[in-house]
């Protein structure tokens, strides 16, 4: 692939991505408060399911109340 194909490929997601962008905030943008509690509930569920399903890969030996504490611990901890 030459240079000017991988500069036009790139400006080109780049475009995709602005607009991607801009409609996401216009989306935003016009949700209710509620609305965007029950995003923000939705995607807290689905960081615990992630956490919970890589501590049990991690030890696949441990009770569910062990699972759970444990990501319990982590979230309780975590800094960004």
């Amino acid at each position: 692939m030459k240079n000017t194909e991988l500069n036009e490929n790139f400006s080109i997601a780049f475009d995709e991505k602005l607009k991607a962008e801009k409609i996401r905030i216009a989306i935003y943008t016009n949700m209710s408060p509620l609305q965007k509690w029950e995003q923000v509930w939705r995607l807290r569920e689905i960081a615990w399911q992630i956490k919970r399903a890589t501590i049990k890969a991690q030890h696949p030996k441990w009770s569910e109340q062990e699972v759970e504490k444990e990501v319990k611990r982590i979230f309780l901890y975590a800094v960004t």
